[in-house]
Order: structure tokens, then C-alpha cells, then sequence
């Protein structure tokens, strides 16, 4: 609702008026002493309600504000938390980490045998074991992210789910998902089924020549359905 005039105004146009009519109280004769009590309490009533309304509004708008750049804080620590912390588990567990973050990120760099700068000489066991403990970071990141969804923007919103679809189109991330999902409550299992399925549908469009235009992505991650989990308040 859209105020046409200030707080200060209303109280100014207020006085005014009960100036003017305490002059004609004064000043009238046919006006009852009782009467120009009733009248002057009449005035001083709507002058305090006024204030009271404004007050109110002017106290709502500073909570919208106030709600606005929480809002904006907590997505911030989100992508802190979520994504950028995400990017640094697999840093810091190279070269094992590549070829999941190759195929999560779609690197695209031209390499020997077909596999973009492919580092040499990794320890396959090794390599499995930093692979099942980056898909489960993952996993959480999900599930945290249905946790947070209520609280972060709409735009962004989309922007997580189309990032999401991404890294479902990861082979590696998808096998270790049916080995881990016994460990994730039913609507993550749903959550992430969900993006498998799109992720796969939206790889046998690229596969067919379809360029990857964002478009596309949000097309699919459109599909992907899913009911955030709401906080309650203690």
C-alpha cells in the first residue's frame, strides 16, 4: 500500500484541523462545555490513532527491509557453505577428485585419450574413496538446499536447480547415489531421483545435437519437482 503523504504531514493536517475547531469551540456560543470536551477528546483520539497507524506501517516496512537483506545475507552464506565449500572439497582432493568434477562441471578441455587433461598415475583405490566422499558432500549440498529453499530468492532458486540437473549428469555421482541412498530420508531420495531423470533426459537431447543453451537447462530443471522443507519456529 502506497502512502501518499508522510507521517509528519497527517500530524500536521490533524493539528490543523483541531486548531480550527478548538477556535470555533471557543468562539462558538452555542457549543456546550460538554460538547467542546467531547470534541477535543474526539480530535486527540484520531491524532493518536493516526500516529498509531503510521507508526505501524513505517515499523512493517522497516522489517520487509530488514527481512530483505537477512535474506540476502543467509543465500550469501549459502553459496559460501554450499557451492564455493563444495568447489574446495574437490580442490583439495586433486587429482583424485578430477574425472567427478569433470563430468559434474563439464571442463570441455581437449585432452589425450579423450579425457580433458586427464592427470596420470592416480591410485584407483584412492580415487574411489575421495569419489564416494565428494558424492555424499553433494548429497548433503542437496539436501541442505531443500532445507534453505523457502528462505533464498526466486531467481536463485532456479539458478540451484539448474545447477543441480548439472551435476546429475555426472555417471560417477549417480552410481554412488544408488550405493548411498539407504542413508538419505525418503524426500531426498525423491529430490534427487527426480534430477537424475531430468539429467539423463537433458544428456540424450545434447547427445543428439541440441546446443546446451541455458533454455534448455532451465527447461529441465523446470520438471524437477520437489517440496521444501519447512522450518518451524521453537
Amino acid at each position: 500500500m502506497n502512502i501518499p503523504f508522510s507521517l509528519g504531514q497527517a500530524v500536521t493536517l490533524m493539528i490543523l484541523v483541531f486548531l480550527i475547531a478548538f477556535v470555533w469551540m471557543v468562539k462558538g456560543e452555542s457549543v456546550k462545555r460538554q460538547e467542546q470536551i467531547a470534541l477535543t477528546l474526539s480530535l486527540l483520539g484520531a491524532i493518536a490513532f493516526v500516529i498509531t497507524v503510521f507508526d505501524r506501517r513505517q515499523n512493517q516496512i522497516k522489517d520487509i527491509n530488514n527481512a530483505t537483506h537477512t535474506l540476502v545475507f543467509d543465500e550469501l552464506k549459502n553459496q559460501q557453505d554450499n557451492f564455493i565449500g563444495l568447489i574446495e572439497k574437490f580442490k583439495n582432493n586433486y587429482p583424485e577428485s578430477y574425472e567427478l568434477y569433470d563430468e559434474m562441471f563439464n571442463i570441455n578441455t581437449p585432452g589425450p585419450n579423450g579425457i580433458p587433461n586427464k592427470p596420470p598415475n592416480v591410485d584407483p583405490l584412492r580415487k574411489q574413496i575421495v569419489e564416494q566422499m565428494l558424492s555424499n558432500s553433494v548429497f548433503q549440498t542437496v539436501e541442505n538446499y531443500m532445507t534453505i529453499a523457502t528462505l533464498t530468492l526466486p531467481m536463485t532458486n532456479r539458478q540451484w536447480m539448474v545447477r543441480m540437473l548439472q551435476w546429475f549428469t555426472s555417471p560417477i555421482l549417480q552410481s554412488n547415489f544408488k550405493k548411498y541412498e539407504q542413508n538419505y530420508a525418503p524426500d531426498v531420495v525423491d529430490f534427487i531421483n527426480a534430477l537424475i531423470t531430468n539429467a539423463n533426459a537433458l544428456q540424450v537431447d545434447l547427445h543428439a545435437g541440441i546446443p546446451p543453451t541455458p533454455a534448455l537447462y532451465q527447461t529441465y530443471a523446470s520438471n524437477v519437482s520437489f517440496v521444501p522443507r519447512v522450518i518451524k519456529k521453537q
